[in-house]
């Protein structure tokens, strides 16, 4: 009788074990820091997008739901998505472009924020999106920063 109990409770923990939840994969971009430069007006966003993949990633750019997107928040609230002009290297990409980020290596991606007029405390964080709207990367938090008047 006693080895049947073991079997019993040696059944109830494989299934216990099997039921633990596991880590969900890394995602394949990672984005830097964000910086921030006042330009006249606007104010220019930048950050490196790091590929960690073994393999040449080759991603869309677009002003709306694919490619590096800077989210600007006053606390808690989402105020502007700045995705008007990304750029790679001070070179304007075109909408529907595709950018290579070579295998563990970087690219620096600039988004501007035209004619930003409100001063004050905004939150920034950014994105890579798929044309779905998947997430390629994103930053590990945000950043707050002080706008100042132009």
């Amino acid at each position: 009788m006693r080895p049947v109990s073991h079997v019993i409770v040696l059944t109830g923990i494989l299934i216990a074990c099997s039921d633990t939840p596991t880590n969900p994969p890394a995602l394949p971009l990672s984005i830097s820091e964000i910086r921030a430069q006042r330009k006249d007006r606007d104010l220019l966003f930048s950050a490196y997008v790091v590929n960690h993949q073994d393999t040449t990633a080759v991603v869309s750019v677009d002003y709306g739901y694919r490619g590096f997107n800077v989210i600007v928040r006053e606390p808690g609230i989402t105020r502007y998505n700045v995705w008007r002009t990304a750029d790679k290297s001070g070179v304007s990409i075109e909408p529907g472009a595709s950018i290579s980020i070579p295998p563990r290596d970087s690219i620096e991606m600039t988004a501007r924020w035209t004619a930003v007029a409100e001063p004050g405390f905004y939150e920034v964080s950014a994105e890579f999106l798929t044309e779905r709207g998947d997430i390629l990367g994103r930053t590990d938090r945000a950043r707050t920063f002080e706008i100042l008047p132009p």
